[in-house]
């Protein structure tokens, strides 16, 4: 019985050192991410990653829509038209903010070099699909909610990319996790009597 107790108390120290060594990267990461979103937007850097991004986004938006028939006017950048609803590509449009939260998160975690590049890039991947998407969305909420996009644009997609962001995080740890603690299947059979 007091093996079972030490066992646990042990099991219970070590998960709560993990926790806090968890939370203590998670702190890390959010004053990268925060350091990161400083130099990003001083006005020497701005001016050169706002014109990338906003560039990078708009041309990935309308070679998506038209490779899948979706209804779109590629006027000159800034500025694209899905579901004949017009919108202006400003600097949050692009969430980098994301991207650096991505990059942020991959540094601080305790995972190896290797999942580190392939969990980052899977995430960066995920959101950049994903703000693909988002355009789609505002384009048919624009064209049919006219009265609901400044609701969705503005704060329900930024909790959904805050939220997924962290949540893509949580999973991928939990799969590396999961990947360094199973236990090794021991196929060799013992030899009968």
């Amino acid at each position: 019985m007091k093996d079972n107790k030490k066992k646990t108390k042990g099991v219970s120290a070590l998960s709560n050192k993990q926790l806090s060594n968890n939370l203590k990267n998670l702190l890390y990461s959010f004053l990268l991410w925060i350091v990161l979103v400083v130099l990003i937007r001083t006005d020497f850097s701005r001016a050169y990653t706002d014109s990338f991004f906003i560039r990078f986004t708009h041309s990935s938006v309308a070679f998506f829509c038209k490779i899948f028939g979706i209804p779109v006017v590629d006027t000159s950048c800034p500025t694209i038209s899905i579901y004949h609803t017009a919108m202006e590509i400003v600097p949050e449009c692009t969430i980098y903010d994301y991207y650096l939260m991505v990059i942020a998160l991959v540094a601080f975690t305790a995972w190896k070099w290797k999942d580190r590049l392939i969990n980052g890039l899977i995430m960066l991947t995920i959101l950049y699909f994903t703000n693909i998407l988002r355009f789609l969305m505002m384009g048919f909420v624009g064209r049919f909610l006219p009265s609901a996009f400044k609701f969705t644009h503005d704060y329900l997609w930024g909790l959904i990319f805050a939220l997924f962001t962290l949540a893509l995080w949580i999973w991928l740890d939990n799969r590396a996790s999961n990947v360094v603690s199973q236990p090794v299947k021991n196929d060799t059979k013992k030899p009968a009597n």
